[in-house]
């Protein structure tokens, strides 16, 4: 049981409400930048859907050919997250701490960790350039402040943090896109300073209003020895506040 246990206890001691607070946004002059914005490979991605708001018809786009986000040039532009959503469905059929399932909604999260309030229900920025923080001689290339935890897997369940919506601030090391999907190069402060990185793929829908959603939809999938069953999904929706 150790093995199963160990994977989700690091997760919990490796990110709890302990997070470094901002440097000022001040440009620096890069090194050899890893931003790749060049990247031909294609994903086609066929959505009709329609919605309508408030009497208006709201249309999916077609993916944009280049990076569809505006780049930050002041500190407080950006997209804010004015809704997450995560829900992940586990087999619950084992006494695994991993084995749970659970789901909620963010939409006017306010964090109960001081330095955090300030991100309200989430944002993202990107600059064109690198800037502060410079976390081991880089550069930062932008900042993702979610209620979830961006990631992939084939394996192991894509648990939150803490097993619920908590406010956690990523930087964006470097990000590339292809027309409907974004990658983007993560780093994150633990406790005691410790830097965790990951990178994530994450579908990028467009609609006509200026809307963007970000998702993640995984599963079904199995843990590696078949005891867990599991499917997760992710989505945030983005509004430009320039």
């Amino acid at each position: 049981m150790k093995k199963f246990l160990l994977p989700l206890l690091t997760v919990l001691v490796i990110f709890t409400s302990c997070e470094k607070e901002d440097d000022l946004f001040t440009p620096v002059t890069p090194p050899n930048t890893n931003t790749n914005m060049n990247n031909t490979d294609t994903t086609t991605i066929n959505n009709t859907d329609t919605t309508t708001n408030n009497n208006n018809t709201v249309t999916v786009l077609p993916p944009s050919q280049t990076f569809p986000f505006a780049f930050t040039t002041l500190m407080g532009e950006g997209y804010d997250v004015t809704r997450a959503e995560f829900d992940i469905n586990c087999s619950e059929q084992t006494t695994l701490p991993a084995d749970i399932s659970y789901s909620y909604v963010s939409t006017n999260y306010l964090s109960p960790t001081p330095n955090l309030k300030q991100y309200n229900n989430g944002f993202i920025d990107f600059y064109n350039i690198q800037a502060s923080p410079v976390i081991n001689g880089q550069g930062m290339m932008g900042r993702f402040a979610t209620t979830t935890y961006p990631r992939n897997s084939n394996h192991w369940p894509t648990h939150t943090v803490t097993g619920g919506e908590e406010m956690m601030l990523n930087y964006i090391k470097s990000y590339s896109y292809t027309p409907g999907i974004l990658t983007l190069d993560l780093l994150s402060y633990a406790c005691g300073g410790d830097i965790v990185e990951w990178t994530v793929e994450m579908v990028v829908t467009e609609y006509s209003d200026g809307t963007i959603e970000l998702s993640i939809d995984q599963g079904p999938n199995t843990t590696m020895d078949g005891q867990i069953t599991w499917d997760s999904h992710l989505k945030l929706t983005l509004q430009k506040n320039f």
